[in-house]
């Protein structure tokens, strides 16, 4: 398993005790699963410190998005409140993993599905840094 994975599973394990439906996937899940969260990994760049080391050292930044995805009325200012409730409890419950580095948030966004006025989302971005070595040997 690739380390940004275990990583990422880590970081679920993490959220399950905000909700019991944390998936790492991109797109939310099925309608009668909410609330829930899901997480993955949007990008990630790396860095290698030393290119004369064997193996290489790499410094890896990945951009992890982490959204609740919640179901509420279009018609009053409770859906306001809940996305900053929830993303009140990811901050919370959030904390580096043992063999990150650093786990930092860089944004929070929030949404309201315009097909669907009830569907609420809260989306919080966040960088984390890891290392892993490089066996790579162009010899």
């Amino acid at each position: 398993m690739h380390k940004r994975r275990s990583l990422l599973e880590a970081l679920r394990t993490q959220l399950k005790t905000v909700y019991s439906g944390v998936w790492i996937q991109r797109v939310a899940p099925v309608r009668n699963q909410y609330p829930c969260i899901t997480l993955y990994a949007e990008s990630e760049t790396t860095e290698t410190p030393s290119i004369n080391a064997q193996p290489r050292p790499q410094l890896r930044t990945v951009s992890v998005s982490v959204t609740a995805w919640i179901r509420g009325s279009p018609d009053d200012e409770k859906p306001e409140a809940d996305l900053d409730a929830n993303a009140l409890q990811i901050e919370q419950v959030l904390t580096i993993p043992a063999t990150a580095k650093n786990l930092v948030l860089t944004s929070t966004d929030f949404d309201i599905a315009e097909d669907d006025p009830e569907l609420h989302a809260v989306r919080l971005t966040y960088q984390m840094t890891y290392t892993t070595q490089s066996e790579f040997n162009p010899t």
